[in-house]
């Protein structure tokens, strides 16, 4: 099942404390249940993208990576750090349980009676066009 969470949102929600590409996919993995997991290949574009818009940013560290480049750090700015909190709120206000409203339950009787009504006023108005044909002529 493919996860609609996209790859810059969850790695703006990893980035709540610093950290290198690989390790952010693994704290996206842990904080998800490992229900969503970031490939290599999404995960810098992603982050290239935050980036550009002025979310996060990187920095060069003496820490090397596996192909013994200097890794790059990233954090959250502070306009990253209002998006990251409006993407959370708005995340958990679409997956808070919704109060029943007990004027909106159906009930089956009222409903049961509005059918009913419909249909005698359907069945009228097929008699009274009968009889305004049969007045006027037609046969239509």
């Amino acid at each position: 099942m493919d996860c609609p969470l996209s790859a810059q949102t969850a790695l703006l929600q990893a980035l709540a404390l610093p950290g290198y590409g690989l390790e952010l996919a693994e704290r996206v993995r842990q904080q998800t249940g490992g229900q969503v997991c970031l490939r290599p290949g999404s995960i810098y574009p992603a982050l290239r993208a935050l980036e550009r818009r002025g979310w996060i940013r990187g920095r060069v560290s003496a820490r090397r990576n596996a192909t013994g480049r200097p890794g790059r750090s990233y954090e959250q700015t502070p306009l990253g750090v209002a998006v990251a909190t409006a993407q959370r709120e708005a995340l958990a206000a679409f997956f808070q349980p919704r109060p029943r409203d007990a004027s909106r339950r159906l009930d089956t009787r009222a409903m049961r009676e509005r059918i009913g009504r419909a249909a005698r006023v359907s069945a009228f108005v097929l008699r009274l066009r009968g009889a305004v044909r049969a007045v006027s002529g037609h046969k239509r």
